[in-house]
């Protein structure tokens, strides 16, 4: 499936539905579905940032708890627990850069609010 990434958040809602519908609780794959629901709620706090419904300063922490969850839940997934080493490619990483760019924005931007205040003309 190729897809942008506007067109896969718009059908997010429904393949999450349809899995918690159609997959529900099953045993066979229990591992892979509380994988698959932890990194929903990665998606859901990058959304509710964008949407405004979160602040980023919160979302940066709500998404570090979050994507480390889902990271530690698909490597069990794919057999860490056993002993195997799971290598993790640079793709996972991307959380982890976003959380911490979110966390330096807000502080840019506080830093911004503080010299619009004070007429201060420099950063620390």
């Amino acid at each position: 499936m190729k897809a942008s990434a506007s067109e896969l958040l718009s059908v997010y809602g429904m393949a999450r539905h349809w899995i918690a519908m159609e997959i529900g609780d099953l045993a066979e794959v229990a591992g892979e579905r509380r994988s698959f629901d932890a990194c929903c709620d990665c998606l859901d706090v990058i959304m509710a940032v964008k949407n405004g419904r979160m602040t980023m300063q919160r979302g940066s922490v709500k998404l570090n708890l979050a994507a480390s969850k889902f990271l530690a839940l698909h490597k069990a997934v794919l057999g860490a627990e056993s002993g195997k080493v799971i290598p993790i490619r640079s793709h996972f990483q991307w959380a982890w850069i976003i959380w911490i760019r979110w966390l330096s924005m807000e502080s840019l931007a506080s830093m911004e609010a503080d010299k619009s205040r004070d007429g201060f003309s420099g950063y620390p």
